[in-house]
Formats: structure tokens, C-alpha cells, sequence
């Protein structure tokens, strides 16, 4: 009796392992500025980059070869999401060993982003004598990074409070921090936004009491909101500054805008209310003579106060109370035949 065994086998010509790159950095976590064409307000649009060091070994490639690409996974964690980009040999970025990812994906506002990178390269082998392109063994998982990207905030104000709303990042573990300061600060420095900051607002998280979780379902993602009502002052601007107070995850560093975060401005309102005076309407209104603001607390009198009146969207001043008249919060306007007058 006889056996015989037979062997297929797979000729190696090109063998050995894709080892990982020595480092992934995560750097221009920042915005563009635009503006809604619809209603004129400010919306960012995020910015992020990434480079990678390359291992020595690559470069004798003998026991390791260098890649013929690069495969980038960017994971948005907040909207469950995820992008693969793949780097080709030849192209710029390959050379550079960085890529703009903002020019390759749309990034969302206030997402927190786990971002990786994985070399492949391809081995020759043969088949049966045919020649085809396998993909050399990974011995290391990607090397990863991990980014926040600046928060989309809203306000919905009245005369002595502010809501303040902003994108839910989706980790209850991170907290967020609320400054505001009385003036326009949106063109200054987040340091002039501190130095003369009227009130901070510490440790706010989706389990807070005085935080609101909500969905948009215009923006379709999760919101917070908190609403200050501690130095709000009727008709003026107040720049608000929203803050992620992200870290670490897991131990690593996170990337964030730290230094030049958004700043948005809100006015408040002034509530008139109506009267009937025979034949006269009186509109009445209360604005403090002075107030205090800022860290040194310094007084700060009314100094101008403006009426306005709109007709068909458009609006012109009625009247100017200057000096002392800004506080006399009233205005008189006859009913009949347009005549107004002040008493």
C-alpha cells in the first residue's frame, strides 16, 4: 500500500513585518470664522492636523521596509462616527508626513475625536507560479491621538439673564467652564476675556442640577445649557466664553484650543411695557442707574439710553436720552394723528 501526501505551498520573495511609526501628533486644533447667511451670526468651523515620525529602521529598509501607505482612522466618539483616509507613496502628505484633516472630512463642532495611523506595506509572493500583492504583517497596533474641537454656542437673553447653550461632547466625565465678562471681547484675547471677567462658572456637567441636557433636532445632536442670571445688566453686550476642561482620556493628553477659544457676544434686552394714558401710550422700562462690574468690581454710570421703533424690519431711533434722562425709563407717545411727546 502506498500514501502520498501533497503539499501546496506559497513562495515568500519580499518577507518581513510592517512595524508601526514612532509617533502620531495632533496639532492646529482651532476654527475658521464665518458667518450664517442666514440670520448673520458667527459660526466656526473646526480645524485639525496631523503629522507622524517614521522609525529609523525604515530607512536602511532591509529587516523592515517603509510603507506604501498610511491608513488614518478618524473616529468622531460624540456622533459615533468614522472616516478612514488613506495616504498613498508619492503624494505630498506621504512625503511631509502630515495631512490638514479638515481639508479631507468636515469636522464637527465640539466633538471629541480619537485619531490613528497604521503603515502598510505589500509583499511579492507566488502562488501556484502567479506573482500577487499580499499585505505585510501589523507586529504593532496603530499609534492614536486624541482631540476636542471648539464648542458652537448659542444664547437666548432677556433683560437680566442669559441662556446660555453649547454642544454636548458625550462623556459625562468631562466638565465644562463658563466665563463672561461685560463689553465685546470676541476680537481680544482670552486673557483680556479673564482679567475683566464679571463672573466664572466652574465644574458644569451633564449630571449638574442647574445644567439642561436637551436634543436639537435642527442641529440633530445632543446640547447643554445653563442659564446665568448673577450680574446681568438689561441692554448691554456681555462676551461669553465656553470652555471644555478636557484633559485626559484614559491617561493621554487631549488636544484642544486652550489658548484662542471662541468668544461670542449677546445683548440683553430691555422689557417695555405698555400703559394707556387717555389718549397717550406710555412705554416704561427700568435700566439701573449704575451698576459694578468686572474683578474690581468698578461703577459704571447709564450714561445714553436709545428708543427704537421698527416698521416693515426697519428700525430708527425715536428718541436718545443722554445724561440723567437715560434714567428716567419712560417715553410717551400720542395716539392720535402720530404726535409724541415725553413727560
Amino acid at each position: 500500500m502506498t500514501f502520498i501526501l501533497s503539499v501546496s505551498s506559497a513562495s515568500i520573495l519580499f518577507a518581513n513585518v510592517q512595524i508601526a511609526v514612532d509617533s502620531l501628533n495632533i496639532d492646529n486644533v482651532h476654527y475658521v470664522l464665518g458667518e450664517n447667511i442666514v440670520t448673520g451670526e458667527p459660526i466656526i468651523n473646526p480645524t485639525m492636523s496631523i503629522s507622524w515620525t517614521d522609525p529609523d529602521q525604515w530607512a536602511n529598509d532591509i529587516d523592515v521596509h517603509s510603507p506604501d501607505f498610511y491608513e488614518i482612522t478618524v473616529e468622531n466618539i460624540t456622533f459615533n462616527t468614522s472616516n478612514t483616509l488613506t495616504v498613498y507613496e508619492g503624494s505630498t502628505e506621504f512625503t511631509n508626513s502630515a495631512i490638514d484633516i479638515h481639508d479631507e472630512i468636515n469636522l464637527e463642532t465640539g466633538s471629541f475625536y480619537e485619531l490613528s495611523i497604521q503603515p502598510y506595506h505589500y509583499h511579492t509572493i507566488d502562488v501556484g507560479g502567479e506573482l500577487v500583492q499580499e499585505l505585510a504583517p501589523n507586529t504593532q497596533p496603530p499609534e492614536q491621538g486624541w482631540a476636542v474641537t471648539d464648542l458652537n454656542v448659542d444664547f437666548i437673553s432677556d433683560e437680566d439673564s442669559i441662556q446660555v447653550i453649547w454642544d454636548d461632547l458625550g462623556l459625562a466625565e468631562f466638565e465644562y467652564r463658563i466665563v463672561y465678562a461685560l463689553g465685546d471681547y470676541t476680537s481680544e484675547s482670552k486673557q483680556d476675556l479673564l482679567n475683566n471677567a464679571e463672573g466664572e462658572i466652574l465644574g458644569l456637567s451633564i449630571d449638574s442640577d442647574d445644567v439642561d441636557a436637551f436634543f436639537d433636532p435642527i442641529e440633530q445632536r445632543n446640547k447643554l445649557s445653563y442659564t446665568i442670571d448673577e450680574s446681568i445688566y438689561p441692554g448691554q453686550v456681555y462676551s461669553i466664553m465656553v470652555e471644555p476642561l478636557a484633559e485626559y482620556y484614559n491617561g493621554n493628553l487631549i488636544v484642544r484650543n486652550r489658548n484662542y477659544p471662541f468668544i461670542k457676544s449677546v445683548s440683553t434686552n430691555v422689557q417695555l411695557s405698555l400703559v394707556e394714558e387717555g389718549d397717550y401710550i406710555r412705554l416704561q422700562w427700568e435700566i439701573p442707574a449704575s451698576f459694578k462690574v468686572g474683578q474690581s468690581q468698578e461703577e459704571y454710570a447709564l450714561v445714553e439710553a436709545t428708543l427704537m421703533e421698527f416698521q416693515d424690519g426697519l428700525g430708527r431711533n425715536l428718541v436718545i436720552f443722554d445724561g440723567e434722562a437715560a434714567s428716567i425709563g419712560y417715553y410717551r407717545v400720542q395716539k392720535l394723528y402720530g404726535k409724541r411727546s415725553m413727560s
